[in-house]
């Protein structure tokens, strides 16, 4: 320090061996409009990927805007990791396109996280823990516990009277998200969804089709289920559920439903490539920070299109799209 030094950076490796990491870094880098929380957001899908493969992560903040995450490793050489780095940040883009971005480029990390998967590397180095960054406001670098990041702070508006919907349309929303979960019980979902996105080359009434074929699904498992329109492209069908199950009970659920139903026609995976010709059944959304457009809620675009419920013979009978495209004045 007498040096002047303020900021300290490591590599991931030891000097007796450069070219094994002893760990897998990932920097969460918030764009324009994006905060720490969204990164927090990030964090924890970084952590559900690892969790899965029975592998431990450790959290810590940047000092700087963001959050890094470090998964520890033995044996691996840079050549390992850093692919692999790459497909988890490329899984979590393809999961949560409009949240998340693998790539560097400035253009599209407006309003999104960067998962900067290129630290990787045996020449690049990361602010180490405890370090001060070089900054007007001297904020360290500092670990934290994954129950920090999932206790950072967010202000959810409730909406439960037409007072408070009054106000949240004086205020200027368009569009109305809630959560699967009520807010006596953040852990458990009063529902399992699916978001069913048409891909390139398919309408509503492909996803109409899909609904009726995952009706059936839900009604062989005694789960009612319930269809609206998602006010753009898709359809979304919900089931209620019975008892107190948490999400980790139902996203893995709803999960196996989407991936049974698998076909040519039919995808459960998010990746872009895979999806032209096909209807997306997404069953990420049975997450608890996730959320879905709320019935009769207006979109937020040219066309004012509504999320609209419907009954299943309006889906049976459907002949063109716009026989399941509902407007303001319908």
């Amino acid at each position: 320090m007498n040096i002047g030094s303020i900021e300290l950076h490591t590599s991931r490796h030891r000097a007796a061996a450069t070219d094994r990491p002893t760990a897998v870094a990932f920097e969460l880098d918030p764009g324009e409009g994006a905060g720490i929380l969204e990164c927090c957001e990030v964090a924890l899908r970084v952590r559900e990927l690892f969790d899965g493969l029975g592998v431990r992560s450790y959290p810590k903040t940047s000092g700087g805007k963001g959050l890094q995450v470090y998964v520890p490793v033995e044996g691996a050489t840079y050549g390992d990791t850093k692919p692999l780095a790459r497909t988890v940040a490329e899984v979590l883009e393809a999961r949560t396109p409009g949240r998340v971005v693998s790539r560097m480029a400035r253009a599209l990390r407006s309003g999104k996280v960067l998962v900067d998967w290129s630290q990787n590397t045996e020449h690049k180095s990361m602010v180490r823990a405890y370090s001060v960054r070089a900054r007007a406001r001297p904020i360290v670098s500092a670990p934290v516990t994954w129950e920090e990041v999932e206790r950072a702070a967010i202000d959810f508006c409730v909406v439960d009277e037409l007072a408070a919907l009054l106000w949240a349309v004086n205020i200027g929303s368009l569009e109305l998200h809630t959560s699967l979960h009520t807010r006596a019980d953040l852990h458990r979902p009063t529902a399992i969804a699916f978001d069913l996105d048409p891909g390139e080359g398919v309408d509503v009434l492909g996803c109409a089709r899909v609904a009726l074929r995952l009706r059936k699904v839900l009604d062989g498992i005694g789960l009612r289920s319930y269809v609206k329109t998602s006010g753009s492209k898709g359809l979304q069908v919900y089931a209620p559920v019975l008892g107190d199950p948490t999400y980790a009970e139902t996203k893995p659920l709803a999960r196996a439903i989407a991936e049974g139903l698998e076909s040519g026609s039919i995808t459960s995976r998010s990746a872009r490539s895979l999806r032209a010709g096909k209807v997306l059944i997404d069953w990420g959304q049975n997450t608890e920070h996730k959320s879905m457009v709320c019935a009769y809620s207006v979109r937020a675009r040219p066309r004012p299109t509504v999320s609209t419920p419907v009954a299943w013979d309006e889906v049976e009978a459907a002949r063109s799209p716009e026989d399941l495209v509902f407007e303001l004045d319908d």
